[in-house]
């Protein structure tokens, strides 16, 4: 019999980058023992977790306690170079398909996840006795045996929500306004551009391990337009410069009918910023987004 791989996770934020994959960041028990002990030493606990084969997105949902409301699925890619090399990192970027559908997924695995989000939120009522308001952000994986669930935040995720929010078209400060009065079942759902989105983080030279700061970038004067839009993230603004504080800098968001188009307006934005920055260049790409469905599809055929 073949051992499953393992997962060592610290039970704690570490800002995306808490989580170790035997096979992709350590290969035997020493270097998982000592992942673990420097998690246990920091947060007091460790999960060991067997590895799942699959392809991840996340599906984030909001709840007033009472009635769910969901958002479009997103994959995030956190490894910090081109090919999924590297180490992982807080998210060099995300895509989103058009029409809410990403092609490695499917309607009723999205509709699974929905479903279990709202499950799940009913649950911390019927035990708590509290409603739970606000967003759960769930970690999925499509696998050859169906639905997964990795993991749970009740934030937004980042940079999921920079392509959620940017599609959203229902009103954002209505729906915080009803979810926090318990009247999102006025809404009855959340209302997305069709189109699909693209986005990609630029980051200081270093990142994640030895990021460059203090030092400047230039951006352009424009940064948001019917195709795309970039938010400012770890930047400060001195005196008339912004400058590098270490973290993701900017996330820049394009959108198109097609993902080809969405990312072609995401490079196009991103390549408007100057200074010791680099990104990622393959997410959004058809290449790697087919390499994915073909992947889902070969796990699948078995």
């Amino acid at each position: 019999m073949t051992r499953s791989k393992r997962v060592v996770k610290a039970d704690g934020l570490r800002g995306g980058k808490g989580v170790i994959v035997e096979g992709d960041h350590f290969v035997g028990s020493k270097q998982a023992k000592a992942f673990a002990a420097e998690a246990i030493e920091k947060f007091g606990r460790a999960v060991l977790e067997e590895k799942l084969v699959g392809v991840e997105f996340s599906l984030m949902s909001i709840s007033d306690g009472k009635t769910v409301l969901h958002t479009v699925p997103v994959q995030d890619h956190k490894r910090a170079y081109n090919g999924d090399e590297g180490p992982n990192t807080g998210g060099m970027g995300t895509i989103s398909g058009a029409e809410g559908m990403l092609p490695f997924l499917t309607p009723e695995i999205v509709a699974e996840a929905e479903q279990l989000n709202t499950n799940v939120i009913s649950v911390i009522k019927e035990t708590t006795g509290q409603p739970y308001i606000g967003v759960l952000f769930g970690g999925f994986m499509r696998t050859a045996s169906g639905l997964k669930l990795i993991e749970y935040n009740c934030r937004f995720g980042d940079p999921e929500s920079l392509n959620v929010l940017t599609l959203l078209q229902t009103d954002f400060s209505t729906v915080v306004e009803k979810a926090v009065t318990e009247r999102l079942h006025e809404l009855g759902k959340l209302d997305f551009d069709p189109r699909a989105s693209v986005c990609h983080y630029l980051c200081p030279e270093g990142y994640p391990t030895n990021s460059v700061k203090n030092v400047p970038i230039t951006a352009p004067t424009e940064t948001e337009s019917e195709s795309g839009v970039a938010y400012f993230a770890s930047v400060a603004k001195m005196g008339s410069e912004l400058h590098l504080k270490g973290s993701r800098a900017v996330g820049c968001v394009g959108l198109g009918d097609t993902m080809t188009v969405a990312y072609a307006e995401a490079v196009q934005l991103k390549n408007q910023f100057g200074g010791q920055l680099f990104s990622r260049s393959d997410i959004g790409t058809k290449a790697l987004t087919d390499s994915r469905t073909e992947y889902m599809n070969h796990l699948l055929d078995g």
